[in-house]
């Protein structure tokens, strides 16, 4: 948790120091003196609500949101949950779907590496085979070294791909594919 309060922005942590005070004045403290307020009260705080979903959302609202973090800082953060997981597992097992260019994609993204994008001859079957063992085996070994219970950026990006390439291909989001990276409107609506 302090990892997280550390990198949010001055008016994130000071709009959750308004809602932890539950006072509409505005804070004139300075950063430090301000993550220290909030480090603080903030798990006294979650520990005396009582199932007052309002104040909750509002907490999430501000912690889920990437305009909350300092720009230099900012990074996915996804919690993994059993669903999470479970969508993750049906979008390897879908891979077999997917054309040649999305696969080279996802492993692009999963190694963190960029390239312009460029034609290309079609591979043999066996060269597909052989990377769709790659995506899988990157994926899972991802999964097995997850962190502080947060999904990785790679994975995220690797897993919108895949599930990119379905919504183009259904025109609809399936109800069971879960959002992973968010990609902008621009991007989306290319597909």
């Amino acid at each position: 948790m302090h990892s997280t309060i550390n990198k949010l922005s001055n008016g994130a942590l000071q709009s959750v120091a308004k809602i932890i005070s539950r006072t509409k004045c505005s804070f004139n403290k300075t950063r430090p003196l301000l993550r220290e307020i909030v480090t603080y009260h903030l798990p006294c705080y979650l520990a005396k609500l009582d199932h007052e979903d309002v104040i909750m959302s509002e907490l999430s609202e501000i912690l889920i949101n990437p305009g909350s973090y300092q720009s230099d800082s900012l990074s996915l953060v996804t919690p993994v949950s059993p669903l999470l997981l479970s969508s993750i597992n049906q979008a390897l097992d879908r891979l077999d779907g997917i054309p040649d260019q999305a696969l080279v994609a996802v492993n692009r993204k999963l190694i963190g590496k960029t390239s312009m994008p460029k034609f290309w001859h079609v591979p043999r079957s066996s060269s597909r085979g052989h990377l769709i063992e790659i995506v899988r085996k990157r994926c899972k070994m991802i999964i097995a070294r997850i962190e502080e219970g947060y999904m990785p950026k790679r994975l995220a990006k690797a897993m919108s791909m895949v599930n990119l390439y379905w919504k183009q291909k259904l025109r609809s989001m399936d109800i069971s594919q879960l959002e992973y990276f968010p990609f902008s409107k621009e991007t989306a609506s290319l597909q």
